[in-house]
């Protein structure tokens, strides 16, 4: 982790804006989450091997950060006392599929499918 932040650093030194984006609220995964076990139960020890959970981790990380964007307000609300928010919603906005032709009502019975790009966490 501390490579990620010297990076960060480095960048905002520059004069750059370094900003985070987070969609899973990480402290509160519950178990049925596969990221449960990293996140929440530190299975990979990180205490012991860096004095951080991977929760105390990324907090430090915002820390070196200039901005957090994310599609939940409840997340730029965990943070706000470590990193300024922006909420950036993550949905389709209506306008954009404005003048397209509209597919055939399906018939009865028949199959529709609808793609999703997301995890099992979101």
């Amino acid at each position: 982790m501390p490579q990620v932040w010297q990076a960060c650093d480095y960048w905002r030194a520059l004069g750059k804006t370094v900003v985070a984006d987070l969609d899973d609220d990480y402290p509160r995964l519950t178990p049925q989450n596969p990221a449960h076990p990293f996140w929440v139960l530190d299975v990979n020890n990180m205490k012991a091997q860096s004095g951080l959970t991977p929760v105390r981790a990324l907090e430090e990380g915002l820390r070196h950060v200039d901005a957090l964007l994310s599609p939940s307000k409840e997340i730029l609300a965990d943070w706000a006392d470590v990193v300024p928010g922006y909420w950036l919603p993550n949905y389709a906005d209506g306008d954009w599929y404005e003048g397209i032709a509209q597919k055939p009502v399906p018939e009865d019975g028949e199959q529709i499918t609808i793609g999703w790009g997301g995890s099992v966490s979101h």
